[in-house]
């Protein structure tokens, strides 16, 4: 019992002084300072005793009270230093192991002369004194022990070391205030006690000692804190008012101003430990722990079972022990003996016991321990094993004990709910922002125990980001503290849920991990690097006959002749691909927009116009330059600022660190213009004086088409994906919706997906979904100033972290509901928490358009088609008209790939065209299906399938897919391919989205093909 809860002198007279008190002994410098290290009081340590240092003199007192400071904090028993030199044990020693054992002490302070004068004090003279043992080590080991005694030592026998508290300066109070403090610390205990607390844990990670030092319970922690962090982590700020917490504080403080926090520990713990003596009474009402745990859903034999399996005991063994004649039952008193011998006594509660007892005791009163050690022994036991020696059984895994090992609260189902939220919530930002917590989780689990206080959880989530409130962290303590508390917390299956290893990282680690497989032995060289000689290698395989060469020749040309011709087998496999889009307001997207709006405008009027137009746009100018010759008059000043004005750029302000300007304005913006006439040599070659299916080529080239059935539209789905999130942003944009946007934006889109061995790809999930787009000022800007003739309620654009969500809400899930997979479900089917999430992963992007970056036609050609699907021959689409094959030739060689696709033919297509300048027909035309023909034609019967359905002439293009007609700046924004065909006042878009029927050709054989190719026209339209 210690002095602040026990002691034999009464509490008027420890105030009044009367008490014994132990008197204060000076001692050297160093060890003065090594024992404050400590956290000790050198003025209230007791360092001497009644009796024995009076009658000494006053250097040999001295000396004495040195030592025992010197051995009190380190808990040395000094009589063990003499053992040695004794092996009689008569209680004396020579003068010189004397001096050795003290020696051993370690005490660097006492010199030769001063161990020479203990010596000699403590050396007896007469008869019964045999030389040279002269020194009585008892009475010197006897007077340094008086150390550990308190007050007398008739008094207290006390064999042990003094509890923490006797080691505190405590100042007297008067009755009044200890009362309140003895009635505060009660309900502090009885709080602990109720609630599961173990007081001391609650200061471990701010309890630092500056010096480690053994005499600890343990050597990195003092068992102090400071009064203001004490005040902050007391665990009972609601029960407790600030002045109690204050009394405790004052009545536990040092002469440092420190708080021992481990003598009120301990006093708590004798408190616990106690009946507590009448306390005034008091409004505190004890919360009661109403959670429910999961133990509690158990029966008490699951829990034995769980725990049996954990220890590995056989418990039947020591029934046996009781039942000599190994009947099978034993007494009902017997069965807490077996379970304490096993140490599952601890386990097994009072109804715990009458449980065991209604479900295994006999009529007779007698305890049938062979059946419940059946069902213990269940996850140990193989029935009937006897009878199969060669049956294989294993060790129950960490599921069997998870009973016994884990004890988490019950939630109900709100909280359930709750929970999967706000994990889902952690996770996502965790995935997209690539945290790593597990270092900082480590750092706080020195003991690597796998746990972790709550508080310290709270600290490592703040500090890493994540903003949660109090009643998150308890939600998520409920399901991860499973040790029966609400303190330790398991971080480990916490990291389990939201970090989840991608399966590529898990794949690296399974390799990593896997057992060293040494190099092969070789068949041409021995251990020491010598040849083998031939006749001695073993398992290499020998040169073939001539014989056998021929054979081989033979079965070869059997099996290339064979017919039909067998498919080579094809393994499947998984592979991630992207693909990026940008929005109209992008700059180079500026610039195709403004040349293919310069080619409708020579269209409408003349739709025999030679268009070849380029765009370039910086900063608040735009210049259009290029070859045109058309009979129509334009006004490009009007054009251009029409086009600016129609995607919504309408502010530009000459600084960057402006955040009103959009980056380009159709007001003010300079437009330059250099238009020249088609040159009369390409002129002459091309067209003039040809009819209109003779014409030839604007250029050489070559140019690709291509086609998957992945989705509804026969585009690859993460081009699809990536262009529409695009269209999307601008359209809540142009609505209102989100009229904090700006036209300039970026889109990427990264899919996981499933080759088949037919060639087929199958999109198996939505990997990474990345979005940058420009917006207004968050937080800051106002609608009537960002929106031009906005008059409605005065906005003000929402913070970064609002925008992303309502990017997330309106933009990504709502355009993957939009497109539809071949198995006639919604995009939005691949999307989930395994989705990374990047909307503007560099932060704000307020400043875009051409003051941003520059722009120029052309440079997007692979957004322009396939998204890197398939392949691309180079040449770009926007300001050409249709006698340039870059782009009336791509444009077949689309409706060409989709064709096939859509009639079953492949699930794949590519299909390539190339032509020479000035001549009509095309060179060649090359098809691909990547070995997912569907039908009886291979790629060649397919290719003479295309020759005889298609006719690739450039005047015919022009023909068949109406391409004469003024609809091309709808085309340069958001793909050329992978549109809806329609019909708007007479002129038909994107009519090289209309497939033709092939199915026909579906059901024909390669012979049949033939024939249909040397029947038809072919030769007027192909080369051969």
């Amino acid at each position: 019992m210690s002095p602040r809860l026990g002691t034999n002198s009464t509490r008027e007279e420890r105030f009044s002084g009367t008490a014994a008190e132990p008197a204060a002994t000076e001692v050297a410098p160093m060890e003065a300072e090594d024992y404050a290290d400590f956290g000790f009081s050198l003025t209230h340590c007791p360092t001497s005793f009644s009796g024995n240092l009076a009658e000494m003199d006053g250097a040999v007192a001295e000396l004495v009270s040195k030592i025992q400071v010197y051995v009190y904090p380190r808990r040395i028993r000094v009589k063990e230093f003499f053992n040695d030199f004794d092996p009689l044990k008569h209680g004396r020693c020579t003068i010189i192991n004397f001096a050795r054992a003290v020696n051993m002490l370690g005490m660097s302070a006492l010199s030769e002369e001063e161990v020479d004068d203990l010596a000699e004090h403590f050396t007896e003279h007469g008869a019964h004194v045999a030389p040279p043992a002269v020194v009585n080590y008892i009475k010197f080991c006897e007077a340094i022990d008086q150390v550990y005694l308190v007050g007398s030592p008739d008094e207290h026998h006390m064999s042990c070391s003094p509890s923490t508290t006797q080691l505190m300066s405590f100042k007297p109070s008067s009755p009044e205030e200890e009362e309140k403090f003895m009635h505060a610390l009660h309900r502090l205990a009885a709080l602990c006690k109720a609630r599961g607390l173990l007081f001391k844990q609650v200061f471990f990670d701010i309890d630092r000692a500056p010096v480690a030092s053994p005499a600890r319970t343990s050597p990195f922690m003092g068992g102090k804190v400071t009064r203001e962090q004490f005040i902050k982590r007391f665990p009972f700020k609601k029960e407790f008012p600030l002045e109690d917490v204050e009394i405790l504080a004052n009545n536990y403080m040092t002469d440092k101003g420190d708080v021992h926090y481990m003598a009120m520990h301990n006093d708590i713990s004798e408190v616990s430990s106690h009946e507590p003596p009448p306390v005034p009474r008091s409004d505190l009402v004890l919360k009661p722990d109403e959670s429910e745990w999961s133990q509690g859903l158990y029966s008490i034999v699951d829990k034995l079972r769980a725990k049996v399996v954990e220890k590995r005991v056989r418990i039947k063994e020591y029934f046996q022990d009781f039942d000599h004649l190994k009947k099978g039952f034993c007494k009902a008193s017997q069965v807490k003996t077996v379970l304490t011998i096993c140490d599952l006594g601890k386990t097994v509660t009072a109804a715990d016991y009458e449980e065991l007892l209604h479900r295994y005791e006999r009529e007779d009163g007698m305890f049938c321990y062979g059946d419940f050690c059946a069902d213990v022994d269940r996850e140990f036991a193989t029935p009937n094993l006897e009878k199969d020696p060669l049956a294989q059984t294993s060790m129950p895994d960490s599921t069997s004990t998870m009973v016994a090992r884990r004890n988490k609260v019950v939630l109900t189902q709100e909280r359930l709910k709750q929970w999967e939220w706000l994990e889902s919530k952690i996770r996502s930002k965790v995935q997209r922002h690539r945290i790593n917590l597990l270092p900082s989780f480590k750092d706080m689990d020195r003991s690597n125990c796998q746990h972790i206080t709550k508080n310290q959880f709270h600290r490592v989530m703040q500090s890493m980001g994540f903003d949660l409130s109090e009643d998150d962290v308890n939600l998520l303590g409920n399901v991860y503290c499973d040790l029966g508390d609400h303190i330790i917390f398991n971080y480990v299956d916490f990291l389990k849920s939201v970090d989840v290893p991608s399966e590529d990282v898990e794949l690296a680690v399974a390799q990593l991990q896997a057992p060293y497989k040494g190099d092969e032995i070789s068949h041409y060289f021995d251990s020491r690097g010598k040849v083998i000689p031939a006749d001695s290698r073993m398992g290499v395989p020998v040169e073939p006959t001539e014989e056998e060469e021929e054979a081989e020749e033979e079965r070869f040309y059997e099996t290339a002749m064979a017919e039909p011709a067998q498919k080579k087998a094809r393994t499947s496999r998984t592979f991630l691909f992207s693909s990026e889009s940008v929005n109209e307001g992008h700059p180079d997207k500026i610039c195709d927009q403004v040349s293919d709006a310069v080619l409708d405008a020579c269209l409408q009027a003349d739709p025999k116009s030679k268009v070849a137009c380029e765009t370039a746009t910086k900063d608040n100018m735009v210049m259009v330059a290029g070859e045109i010759t058309t009979g129509a008059k334009l006004d490009y000043d009007k054009v251009v600022r029409g086009v600016v004005a129609q995607i919504g750029f309408d502010s530009f302000v000459d600084d960057l660190s402006s955040v009103d300007s959009k980056g380009l304005s159709h007001k003010t913006c300079e437009v330059l213009v250099r238009i020249n006439k088609q040159s009369p040599d390409i002129a002459g070659g091309v067209h003039v004086g040809k009819d209109e299916m003779d014409v030839g080529a604007g250029d050489q080239g070559i140019m690709f088409g291509y086609a998957s059935d992945e989705t509804s539209d026969c585009m690859p789905l993460t081009h699809s994906m990536a262009t529409r999130l695009g269209k999307t942003l601008t359209e809540v944009r142009k609505s209102g919706e989100c009229w904090w946007l700006r036209p300039d934006g970026k889109t990427q889109v990264t899919i996981e997906y499933m080759q088949h061995p037919d060639g087929s790809v199958e999109p198996k999930k939505i990997h990474t979904v990345v979005i940058s787009t420009q917006h207004a000022e968050p937080s800051k800007a106002k609608r009537t100033q960002e929106c031009a003739g906005y008059t409605g309620a005065e906005m003000v654009a929402p913070s970064m972290e609002q925008m992303n969500k309502e990017i997330e809400e309106k933009v990504i899930k709502r355009t993957l509901q939009s497109i539809k997979l071949k198995s006639g479900q919604p995009a939005i089917s691949l999307y989930g928490s395994h989705t990374h999430l990047h909307i503007n992963p560099s932060g704000k992007f307020i400043i875009g358009g051409p003051q941003g970056d520059a722009g120029l036609t052309g440079r997007k050609i692979i957004i322009d088609t396939y998204g890197g699907w398939g392949a691309h021959g180079g040449g770009a689409f926007s300001g050409k008209d249709p006698t340039k094959v870059d782009r009336s030739a791509a444009y077949i060689c689309r409706q060409m790939a989709k064709s096939v696709v859509n009639s079953g033919l492949s699930a794949r297509c590519l299909v390539q065209l190339s032509y020479a300048i000035g001549v009509a027909k095309p060179l060649s035309l090359f098809v691909e299906t990547y070995g997912s023909e569907k039908g009886s034609l291979d790629v060649d019967a397919i290719t003479k399938v295309l020759k005889i359905e298609f006719d690739c002439r450039p005047g015919a293009i022009a023909q068949s897919l109406a391409l004469r007609e003024p609809k091309y700046q709808e085309t340069a924004a958001y793909c050329h391919f992978g549109r809806e065909p329609c019909t708007k006042g007479g002129i038909k878009f994107f009519e090289w989205e209309n497939p033709k029927d092939l199915s026909k050709y579906k059901a024909m054989s390669t012979q049949q093909v033939d024939a249909a190719l040397k029947g038809s026209t072919y030769l007027t339209k192909w080369v051969d």
